[in-house]
Parts: structure tokens; sequence; C-alpha cells
């Protein structure tokens, strides 16, 4: 039964997951007293061949249609009609002809009592008849055969032949149980005589000879489970033998036997001992299969194995009951039987369960109703929410497991097979539910019945703990030098986790040392085998096989490290063994002398692969053999092995580090350096190209590293002049195609003279000393500034760096090739990266010409910048909705203050100052947003706004606009202090006016308002002829709409206003009152005049020490637009003039109240009337 909701809801989303887990984990140790809980008949035994995707062979072992196919036939049914005369002997009756005739059959029946049960059988007593049953059997015993051919055939053919259908793979023997007779009206079948016995464990089939004798009737039914055969066994009763076959766990049913006798033998097939058998199962390819898989699992502990698994019973027949008095039923008995026969043998836990898994998904769209509409039931939505818990947990005897779900942490889908849970159809569905994420979620139920196993091995990682790291940490403990049963069964179960494919270095380690207190060889070598000492594991280090040489011999432990030596790749490892053992106390003996010293020599003739961990170990060989042997046979070997230049780059220095130490002497050690890094630069091909496809017609694409590495080379060498011979063939140039060489200075020389720069930073290392080094360099930069030059965007930071090693000549080169930029119409932004990047990148001492050179260059460069940039608004411009100008301008201010550039400022000042067209709008888009931006930045930096020329220029701005776009209030609604007030007379409090009052505040002429009929009339009554307001019906649409047409009167009003906030915005952005008039000068009183404002009492100056005073916000002049300024009521009386709070009080108008619209009204919102 499904987990009620409110359950859910209440306990299970704290644990929540992705993957439909309670909450994610690690694993924590096991305790002492866990560890100590090991399963003594586990003999940890492997199996060869282990299979690798587990819960794929599970599934095909298990999978209902791939198992019937893969277990073969539960019955079989044949007839002979050249089958050996048995030559049958009955005692108190004598021999039995063939066909057997009703004579004889009275005979017998005379001789023998009915049958009862299968108790009685073979047993002698009085003459009578059994009409409720008509049947009778003679056992074993009174039974005898005159034939040696029968049972020859009986081995040879009749056995074989049901094996083969059985699916019965050895049978140990074949014994006769019983000889039976059916009359006419009997109603049990052959089958049925047997059941309430008690089945031998070996037992897996049984077999009916029927012996010719004419009968008619008595079709019969077998089935195991769903599936069914049926057999019509009278059919050439009269004169053919009849054989039938079938497993001991199926069920039957049968017609009655209309006239006649049947007789038949019956045969009991047995298994060799110790196969465990379950019916149906028997010892089939099946239980071999499914054996495999089960012994393969558990025995593998490698990380793609998993822990657990879920096995999802899709078909489970719940008009019968999981379990029902402690024996399972349905149609997958097979699969339980199967997992049940095998679970002891191969140290399994297996049980039942019910699966529950709860999805939610968020319901986005609430309006709609049905799956078929967005957002409703889909799963290819947000991430989703899971919850798995089970429940109804037993065993496969129905006894309670004994654990809770909340202990099983699976993994779903992962750890599901054949099919997820959500594969099908959910069970339930609530949409009225919330997640511990979603405000509102649908939850879908799915439920399955499910076989949950894992190895027994496996138990603790089940429930959460590492039975492993428990075991190492129990070994810790243990201080006895002779391990105890427990101890032993703890080690042997650690190394069937390791030789399982588990890992662990302290399991490993612990198990060594372990072995090394107990003496224990065979543990030691297991343990370190697992270890992979022979591939020279880190697990165990030098001293920890030392120790092992010690303990156990050094013949004993002789081939394994030989072996070592042998497999390994590591020339670091095998020189650091053998000198670690040469070192030991282990020297003091001859044999591990003379082993070590071949072992050297062995390795020193034949090293593998250099890697840049072995760059000590080379270096040894140089000390302790010297120089010159060296040369001969270590640097020989390097050279074939073509080993990479970063061991080249690490050996070089160090052997010229170590050189005093390495015999002969110095002087020799610094030739053979020279030779080998002569060698090296030899083989470097400058202008070596990466590999590219044979259809690319690209331009090369250049490997610097070779060059750079041979530089950097040189240089720790203290040797630049080994460059030569590269640099200048890189100086090649001539007759180049055009992209070819702007592929070279892009993708060559930059990333060479980049690793020089790097070289040098902080301070200059490399001096350009040598002439050839110098012509490259030079060389360099001019291709890599043409490059740069014609780039779309470099990186001039880079290019400045590089340019910056030619010193005060790098500053003329540099300009000369600006020369052109200077003359030319290229974009502003050019000029400006390249001063920035001077500024930053370009380092040297204070007041020397280079400096001062540097600085006269990048002040030209501003000043070109200036001179070109785009900062005039222009009403024509194609990108005018990238609005370019604000932002160039304001980048021109920011590189002249970094670069230091005051002095250019003027210059960016007038010509913002300048503008030849759209006046208003260049002022109220980029001049005035200027100023407001240049006041925050002087504020950032720490610079006063009334220094010079910053004041000179924000008087300029304001006066400017004040007097040549902003001009005189205009007439109209004298009385009103604002727009808003004026418009007051229209309205009476309502929504509709409300609105149209909000709309004609707008600086549009003409608005539109859908309202319906009634509260059109209404507007126009309350506009009527008011400030010449006129307004008509537009007849379109649905509501109609009412066109208001404003006179030009409070048009510029609207506009008046709006230019008033900006002035007032810049002048918030300078500052103080007092700050105000130091910027403004003379010009404050006329500009405060023009914008309608109060003026001050003035303050005291302040002085430098004072605090900074704060903003104080003009006070409104009456009968001013600026909004919030002195209310007046709407009958014109004059309010207290007060002094404004905020600058919104004194920039805008009031907003009205906004409404909430309800959904019905909302077409008629002002965004939409629009």
């Amino acid at each position: 039964m499904r987990r009620p909701y409110c359950e859910f809801r209440r306990k299970s989303l704290d644990h929540w997951s992705e993957d439909g887990t309670h909450s994610t984990r690690t694993l924590k140790p096991c305790t002492v007293a866990e560890i100590d809980q090991i399963d003594d008949k586990d003999r940890y035994s492997r199996i060869a061949n282990p299979c690798t995707d587990i819960k794929t062979q599970l599934d095909a072992v298990l999978s209902r249609e791939k198992s019937k196919k893969a277990r073969g036939s539960f019955a079989c049914f044949t007839t002979i009609d050249k089958a050996p005369t048995p030559g049958l002997n009955i005692d108190g009756v004598g021999d039995i002809p063939i066909p057997i005739n009703e004579k004889v059959i009275e005979e017998i029946i005379n001789a023998y009592t009915p049958a009862t049960s299968a108790t009685n059988k073979g047993k002698k007593a009085s003459k009578g008849k059994n009409t409720g049953n008509n049947s009778w059997e003679i056992g074993a015993s009174q039974l005898s055969f005159g034939n040696a051919h029968w049972t020859e055939w009986i081995k040879s053919f009749v056995v074989p032949y049901a094996a083969k259908y059985l699916d019965v793979t050895s049978v140990s023997s074949c014994e006769l149980n019983r000889l039976v007779v059916y009359e006419a009206g009997a109603s049990s079948p052959l089958v049925d005589a047997d059941q309430s016995a008690d089945i031998p464990d070996n037992l897996c089939a049984r077999i009916f000879i029927g012996l010719p004798s004419r009968f008619e009737g008595g079709l019969l039914t077998i089935s195991h489970g769903e599936n069914k055969q049926t057999f019509d066994v009278a059919k050439e009763s009269a004169f053919c033998t009849s054989i039938l076959a079938c497993h001991t766990d199926v069920q039957y049913e049968s017609h009655y036997i209309t006239s006649g006798f049947q007789v038949a033998l019956c045969y009991d097939v047995f298994s060799p001992p110790g196969v465990p058998n379950s019916g149906f199962l028997g010892n089939s390819k099946t239980v071999a299969a499914m054996r495999h898989a089960l012994l393969s699992w558990k025995q593998s502990f490698d990380a793609s194995v998993p822990q657990k698994l879920a096995y999802v019973v899709n078909f489970w027949d719940e008009s019968e009951g999981l379990i029902q008095r402690g024996h399972l039923e349905g149609i997958h008995i097979y699969t339980a039987k199967l997992l049940r026969a095998l679970a002891k043998e191969c140290h399994f836990d297996v049980y039942l369960a019910n699966a529950e898994l709860q999805i939610a998904t968020p319901a986005l769209y609430e309006e709609y109703d049905s799956e078929d509409d967005v957002g409703i039931g889909r799963d290819d939505g947000p991430d989703r929410e899971r919850q798995l818990s089970f429940s109804r947990i037993v065993d496969l005897d129905g006894k309670d497991a004994g654990f809770s779900d909340l202990h099983l942490k699976f993994k779903h889908p992962e750890e599901f097979f054949p099919d997820s849970l959500d594969s099908g159809e959910p069970v339930d569905v609530e949409s009225e539910a919330y997640s511990s994420t979603y405000y509102r979620a649908d939850i879908r139920h799915y439920e399955e019945k499910v076989i949950l196993m894992w190895p027994r091995n496996r138990r603790e990682a089940v429930f959460g703990k590492d039975w492993l790291a428990g075991a190492v940490e129990k070994l810790k403990t243990t201080v006895s030098t002779s391990a105890t049963p427990a101890e032993k069964k703890i080690a042997e179960r650690m190394i069937y986790h390791l030789e399982g494919g588990d890992t662990s270095v302290a399991a490993c380690r612990e198990l060594c040392a372990s072995a090394l207190r107990w003496n224990d060889f065979e543990l030691w070598l297991r343990a370190a085998r697992v270890s992979d000492v022979e591939h020279a594991s880190p697990s165990l280090s030098f001293e920890n096989l030392i120790d092992a040489i010690a303990t156990f011999g050094f013949d004993d432990l002789k081939p394994l490290v030989t072996t070592a030596l042998t497999n390994t790749s590591s020339n670091a490892y095998r020189l650091g063994l053998l000198t670690a053992i040469s070192e030991s106390p282990l020297s003091e003996q001859s044999d591990v002398t003379i082993w070590c010293k071949e072992q050297q020599d062995r390795v020193v003739q034949n090293l593998r692969i250099a890697k840049l961990d072995d760059v000590p170990a080379l270096v040894s060989i140089a000390r302790l053999k010297g120089i010159k042997f060296f040369k001969s046979t270590v640097i020989p070997q390097l050279f074939s092995m073509k080993c990479e230049r970063e061991i080249w780059l690490a050996l070089l220095p160090r052997l010229q580090y170590d050189r005093l130490a390495i015999p002969p002497s110095l002087v020799h050690v610094d030739y053979v350096i020279d030779e080998v890094l002569t060698s090296l630069i030899q083989n470097i091909e400058p202008f070596a190209a990466k590999p590219k496809q044979p259809w690319d017609r690209s331009p090369p694409d250049y490997d610097p590293r070779p060059v750079i590495d041979a530089i950097k080379l040189c240089h720790s060498l203290n040797s630049l002049t080994h460059c030569n011979t590269i640099l200048k063939t890189l100086q090649e140039s001539d007759n180049l195609d055009p992209e070819i060489r702007k592929a070279r200075a892009s993708r060559l020389y930059g990333p060479i003279m980049a690793a020089v720069v790097s070289i040098n930073d902080p301070e200059p290392s490399i001096r350009f000393d040598t002439p050839s080094f110098h012509a490259f360099s030079k060389f360099a930069v001019n291709e890599i500034l043409e490059d740069a030059l014609h780039a779309r965007e470099p990186a001039w930071e880079r290019v400045v760096k590089a340019t910056r090693l030619l010193g005060i000549e790098g500053v003329r080169l540099l300009e000369s090739k600006l020369g052109p930029l200077f003359s030319s119409s290229n974009p502003a932004s050019k000029s400006s990266a390249i001063a920035g990047a001077l500024k930053e990148a370009w380092v040297c001492t204070p007041n020397t010409p280079e400096r001062d050179a540097v600085n006269k260059l990048i002040t030209r460069l501003v000043e070109v910048s200036i001179a070109k940039e785009n900062i005039m608004f222009d009403s024509k411009d194609t990108y005018e909705y990238w609005k370019p100008w604000l932002g160039n301008s304001l980048a021109l201010l920011k590189l002249c203050l970094a670069v230091k550039s005051e002095a250019s400022l003027p210059e960016l000042f007038s010509r913002l100052m300048s503008p030849t067209q759209d006046l208003d709008e260049h002022f109220t888009k980029v001049v005035l947003p200027f100023v407001s931006a240049l006041c925050k930045e002087l504020a950032d930096r720490k610079i006063d706004v009334f220094s010079e020329p910053y004041r000179r220029f924000c008087e300029e701005a304001l006066t400017t606009f004040t007097n040549k776009i902003l001009g005189t209030r205009p007439g109209g609604a004298e009385n009103a202090s604002s727009l808003s007030e004026a418009l007051a007379v229209l309205g009476c409090g309502c929504e509709p006016c409300n609105e149209m009052i909000e709309e004609l505040s707008t600086p549009e002429t003409t608005i539109t308002i859908k309202r319906a009929e009634k509260e059109r009339k209404h507007l126009i009554k309350r506009i009527g002829k008011k400030m010449g307001i006129t307004c008509r019906t537009v007849k379109s649409g649905s509501p109609h709409g009412l066109e208001i047409t404003k006179p030009a009167s409070l048009i510029n009003w609207g506009n008046w206003a709006k230019y008033q906030k900006k002035a007032l915005d810049v002048l918030t952005a300078i500052g103080s009152v007092d700050i105000q008039r130091k910027v403004l000068g003379q010009h404050f009183t006329g500009i405060y005049d023009r914008l309608g404002l109060l003026l001050p009492e003035e303050n005291p100056v302040e002085t430098q020490d004072s605090p900074t005073p704060a903003i104080e916000t003009p006070t409104p002049h009456p009968n001013t637009s600026q909004i919030g300024g002195p209310e007046q009521t709407s009958r014109g009386s004059k309010r207290a003039v007060s002094t404004l709070s905020s600058v919104e009080e004194l920039s805008e108008e009031p907003q009205p109240k906004r409404r909430k619209t309800s959904t019905a009204l909302s077409a008629s919102s002002p965004s939409q009337r629009k």
C-alpha cells in the first residue's frame, strides 16, 4: 500500500536528492565489534573467468523472457515403438508380458491393495479395491527385470533424453521408485503419487515410462508458473512405450481415464552429491549461469561493480500474495527459488520488498489543467526531486528482515534492473502538493515489487560502513607475534577484497606489516602482489622491502625484487631501490652485494624512457661513475629514446650545479654540457609547424616551444651564444608570402618574445650583449608591431613588454611605426589602448631619456585619441542605439587620469562643449551625464571638483545648458507648483481619472485611453474645456478608446520639467551647496534662478581639515514646476515653502499611486493602450 502523502511530506522531504537516495553520505569505518562478525563458513574461494558486467549478466538470467529461453523445458514426452522388452517380474504375480493385457492387470490388482498414500507404496496388503482412487502402486523392492538391455537402455537413452530437454547438466543416478496402475475412472495423474513425500536435496527430475497397455483418456497438463504443456499419454499406448519426464516442482491436472488400464514405471533422477537442488532449477545451465554471475559479483570489488542491486518484478500477480504462510507464490516463483537456492551457497543476502518512488516536478503553469498543456506533468522540465523508500522487507522465507528502509541507500535508476521504477505509468499523481524546493509540485507515485540482493561481504558497505578501513584499524591494535584464528580470518578477507579490485594503500601496508610480525611469508607475498609491488607500486617503500628481505631472507624475496626491477618503467625507482639495498645492513651479505652490482650495471646499460622524476637518479650515476662514463653510456641512450625537452632542461642545469662533485673535474663536466647543448640546438627546426589536415590551406601554425626551450636552457646555463644559429635563421624573411609573415609574427615571434619577457620579470636577467640576440630582438619586435597595427584586437600589453626590451631604441621604433596612426583616420580606440599599455607595461627608471620618451609618446597618443574619438551626439548615426558618445567620453577621461595626462583634459572638455548640431540631445545625453560621472570619478580619486580644469568645465556646462536649452519656465496654470498639480483639477480621485492624469504628465502630444463607454463619458465630462485639452472617441478595438490631445502649453511645461531634472541631477552630483558655489562661481545665482530654486543661506567656507558637509538640497522657489516643490491646493492657495529632503523630490514629477489591476482589466493597462 502506498505511503500516505502526509507522511511523505512530513518525514521524507528532508531526504530528497537528485538520485533518489535518502541522503548523500560517505562510508564510516566498521567498529572492532563489527569487524569480528565474520562469516566463518565463507572460504573466500575465487572462480575463473568471472563476468565483468554483473547487472547485464543477472538481467540475462533473471529476465522472464530471457530466462525462459535459457532454462529449457520443465517437462517432455515421447513414444518409442522399438523400445526393448523389460522382462518385468512382480513378486506374487510373476513375469509380465508386453503388451500388458487386461487379464494380467487384473492379477496385479488382485495381488496388491489400493494405494492410498505415498507412505504405503511398496507394501503388500490384503486384496481390495479403492473405487475413490482407482490406482495401485508396487514398490521397487517387489520389481525385477529379466532383460539386461532394459537397464542399459534406461541409462543410454532415457536419461540422456530427459536431461537434454529438462536442461539437466549432470546426473549421478537414475533409480526405480515404483510401478503404478491406473484403471478407468482414475482422476490422479502419474506425477500425483509422490507430491506429499519429502523431496531429497539432490532429486532433480522424475521419469515415467508407460509400458504398452491399451487405454483411452487421461489427457495430462503439466504447468510451471505461467507456462503449461499438455500431453496425450494414451496416444499409441497399446503397442508403444512412452517416456514422460518432468522437474519436481511442477503443477498438473489430468482428465479421467475413460477405458482400459495405464501401467507405468516411475524413476527418480539424482544430481551428484553436494550439488544443491531446487526442483525445476536442478543442476541446469540457468543455475550454472546464475551461480557464475553471483560468484563473479561476490569476488569483484572494482569501483565499477555495484555494491547492491534491486531486481524489479514488473509482472507480479497481485491476486496471489507475495508471501503466504512462509511459501512463495506467483509467476516469479522461479526467480525467487533460484535466488533462494543459491543465496546460502554463494553467501548472498536476498530480500523481497515493496519499492515506492515519488517524483516531484514543478507545476509552473497553474492555469493549464491537461497534461497536453505546457508545463503540467512534463519530465523534460527543470530538475526533478526524488524520494525512494522500501516497505514490507522480508527474506525469502517470509520473515522480517530486521532493518528499516532508512538503512538502505539505493541509487535510482543505477542500481535497479531490468527497468527503472518509473519506466511505467504512475499509480497515483498528487497535483495539489509541494516539495522542499517548489511552491507547487506534482508528486508522481510509482510502486513495484523488488528483489533486493547483495553479496554478504558487501553487507557493511550496503549499510554505510567501510569494512576494509575498520579491518586496518583492527590489525593496527594487534601486537601478537602469531596470528589468532580471528586475525587470520580478517587477513584472509582483506586479501580477498584487495585481490578482487578493492583499493587501499593502508590495507596493503598493514597486511604486509602484520605478515612480518607473524613471520607469515605467504601472506606477505599475497599482500605485496595485490599492492602491485612487482610494478613499483608506491604502496610499499624501499624500507618495507628491505625489512621483508631481512625477515624472510634474500633468497625468498630475490625473485620478487628482480621482477619489480624488470617490470617498472621508472629509472628513479630502479636505481633508488638498488641504492637503498646496497646502503642497508643487507650489503654485508656477499650475495646481496654481488646481486646489487649486477642489477645496477644492467639498469644503467638499459635505461627506460626518461621522465622528469628520473633526473636526480641520472645525476647520481654521473656522481658515482664519472662524467666520461655518463657521456658514453647515459647520454647516447637519452638521445636514442628521444626524450622530452623538459628532461634536458632539468638535467643539464643539474649537472652544472653538481659539477664539483662529478669526477674527474668541472672542466670535463662543462665540456660535456657544451657538447650536449650544441647537439640539442642543432636538431631544432625553428620554423617547425604543427601538423594539419591535407585540405587545410590556412597559414602554418608554428610551434614556438622548441626555440623557447632552447633560449631558456641557454639562459639557465649562461650560454646565450649557443642560440646564435637559431636566432639568425629566425630572421630569414625575404620574399615571404604576407600571410606566412603574419603567421610567424603572431604564432612564432610573439610567443618567443613573451617567453623572453617572462624570463626578465621582475628584473632583467638577460643582457642583449650578443649581436645576434640584439638583432633578432629588433627584428622580432618590428614584425610584432607590424602585425599588431593591422590586427583587430591585439594584446598591446604583450607588444609593449616585448618592445621594452630594446630600451629607448624600442621607443623610437614604436613611435616610427605609429606615425601613420597619427595622420590616418584609424579609430581612436587603438591609440587609447596603446597609451594605456605603455603606462602599465613600460617600466623603467624615472627621470631618464627612456622615461621621458615614453611619457612624450603617451601624451601624443592621448591627444590623438581625444581629437579622433566619437564623442559628439549625432542623430544621423545609425548606431545611435549603442549610444557610444558618453562611453567614449568617459573612457578618454579615465585614460587621461590613468596615464597622468591631466594636461590633455581641457582639449577633451573643449570638444564636448563644441557641438555643431543636435545641441539639446548632445547636452542631455552626453554633456550632463558626463559631468555627473566626472564628479563621481574625481571623488573616487580624492580630487576636488572645484579644482581646475574641472571647475571651469562644470560651470560652463551648466551655464550653457540653463541659458540655451532649459530656458524660462513656460506660462499657463501659474498658480500651480507642478504639472501634476495643474492637472489635478481634471480628476476626481477615481481610477480612470488617475490614469488619465498619469498619461497627460508624459511628454507625448496625444494619448489614448481604452475604457468602457461609461468611464469614457466620465473622463469627457471631467475634461470639459479646461486647460485647452481636446478629446475624441476612437471606435476601433474593444473597448473603444478616448484620444486626448494636449495643448502646446502642457507639452512645453513637461519638456521644461524634464530638462530641469537633468540640471538638478548634476547639481546633486557636484555636492553640497558650498561646493556648488565654488564650482559655479558668479553664475551660481543665475543658474538657481533659472531652475526656480530658492537661494540658501551662505555657509562659512570649510577649512581643509573640516569634515565634508552633508549634501544640501536646494530649496525650490514657489510657483516653479520642479517635482515635489512647495505644494498648493487645487484652489491655488499657497502653502509654506519647505526644503526638499531628497534629489528625487527635486527632480521628477510625483508618480500617481499605481492601482492593482485585476486580470479582467489587464487589457486596459497603459502599456497595452499605447
